[in-house]
């Protein structure tokens, strides 16, 4: 039986969902500047003014800075694709990789909050519709 092999390059996205599967395949629990590393290492543009948030809460955010392709990936993979698992991690995660948000930490996921927040999450491999 033949091998198909996927085409790489496509759009900016794409390149970017590939990066981020690059990681994913070769740890767990993977921060957004673990992302950014592997981004930065393959020279793929992934800053802008962009943030991805939690859906039942949109001051509640993930990570921020990011490009339109970037936060429309990561969104993909996990709500489209169901590829990866976002969680919630210890600040000391981001505080260790040397990057962090600088907006008042959400303590509470199902909270709402009227000001923005930050989540910190790392991401795994899965479905997140499958838990």
């Amino acid at each position: 039986m033949a091998h198909i092999k996927r085409k790489t390059g496509g759009t900016m996205k794409e390149k970017i969902k590939e990066a981020v599967m690059k990681v994913m395949g070769e740890k767990t629990g993977v921060s957004f500047v673990e992302l950014e590393w592997e981004l930065e290492r393959q020279e793929i543009p992934y800053k802008g003014t962009y943030s991805v948030c939690i859906p039942s809460n949109p001051n509640v955010i993930m990570w921020s800075n990011m490009s339109d392709e970037y936060a429309e990936a990561i969104k993909e993979l996990i709500f489209e694709d169901k590829q990866i698992i976002p969680e919630q991690a210890p600040i000391m995660v981001y505080l260790m990789d040397g990057r962090a948000l600088s907006y008042p930490l959400a303590k509470k996921l199902g909270y709402q909050y009227q000001s923005e927040r930050w989540l910190p999450v790392v991401f795994n491999k899965g479905d997140l519709f499958e838990l």
